[in-house]
């Protein structure tokens, strides 16, 4: 009888450890990711500069339909938004142009100058142009968290009254609050972006 070569007693065992590599740098590379992204600091930073705006008359706002590439937010929620930023504006006691007016008014190019021509024909003060730089819903229907990165500026006829930045990672969504899905979580995280970066505009000045 021949009998069977004895195998090393190791190599059971570094195989069986071979096989579960795989799981174990899986499991390691989301652990990884995951204690990045929670040890980022938790919290919005909004930066405003106000150096050309201080003492300007601003009365009759324009509302500029928000900026953003569909890959990020998609356009239905984009106009949700800026339905939330003329709603707090007029909170603000801006008066605040209608949408219908801002629509009828509007023409091609980019954001920033079609904006300023509609301030010309509506005989407006400014208008509020705000462009989506990042929208990071990892996270969101879990834990409720959003990152962002927000350009903002207050425009005027001949330039900018007031610009800004608001971005970071915060928990929008609380553990009290009680969405029933989604698109109830999304419709929440809008209302408190547009709240929390119209609180750090200028209040309303009457022009005289």
């Amino acid at each position: 009888m021949h009998k069977q070569p004895a195998q090393p007693r190791g190599d059971g065992r570094r195989r069986s450890l071979l096989a579960g590599l795989p799981l174990a740098l899986i499991v390691l590379a989301f652990a990884s990711f995951t204690s990045c992204r929670l040890a980022r600091p938790r919290g919005y930073e909004v930066r405003l500069d106000d150096a050309a705006g201080r003492g300007a008359k601003i009365d009759d706002v324009v509302v500029w339909p928000v900026s953003a590439p569909p890959e990020l937010l998609d356009p239905a929620a984009a106009e949700a938004l800026t339905g939330y930023f003329r709603q707090y504006l007029i909170q603000k006691q801006y008066s605040v142009l209608s949408g219908d007016y801002v629509r009828g008014s509007a023409s091609g190019g980019p954001a920033e100058a079609a904006a300023r021509t509609a301030i010309g024909k509506l005989d407006a003060d400014a208008a509020l142009v705000v462009t989506i730089r990042d929208w990071d819903e990892r996270g969101f229907d879990t834990v409720g968290s959003l990152a962002v990165a927000i350009d903002f500026k207050l425009v005027g006829k001949t330039g900018d009254l007031w610009s800004g930045t608001m971005k970071g990672l915060e928990d929008v969504i609380r553990s009290s609050d009680s969405p029933r899905n989604l698109a109830e979580r999304r419709d929440l995280a809008l209302r408190r972006i547009a709240a929390r970066l119209v609180a750090r505009l200028p209040g309303h000045v009457l022009r005289r």
